[in-house]
């Protein structure tokens, strides 16, 4: 039997992040979560994160987007907010200064 599909994309504009080290961290933060919580995606389930401006707070934001997925029906169960950011599959993940 095949696994499960579930694919990842995120669009991050050199605009909204100015330089290539908040658009690459921008974009590590958001494939961590979804490599944390895939279980918790719908099988054949494709998502596109597009950011139009840079999040002051990624704890509050990355929170905020379970919730929209879960309200938009694309979360299975509730994501536990330990895996929502500060340690990344037990790594720290370093916030740009």
């Amino acid at each position: 039997m095949p696994s499960p599909r579930r694919r990842f994309g995120s669009l991050v504009p050199r605009r909204a992040f100015g330089g290539a080290v908040g658009r690459n961290y921008a974009r590590r933060r958001l494939r961590e979560y979804f490599r944390c919580n895939r279980e918790l995606f719908p099988d054949n389930t494709d998502l596109l994160v597009r950011l139009y401006e840079a999040p002051l707070d990624w704890e509050a934001f990355l929170l905020h987007l379970g919730e929209l997925l879960r309200r938009a029906g694309r979360l299975r169960a509730r994501m536990n907010d330990s895996m929502s950011g500060g340690e990344a599959g037990g790594r720290a993940v370093r916030k740009p200064t």
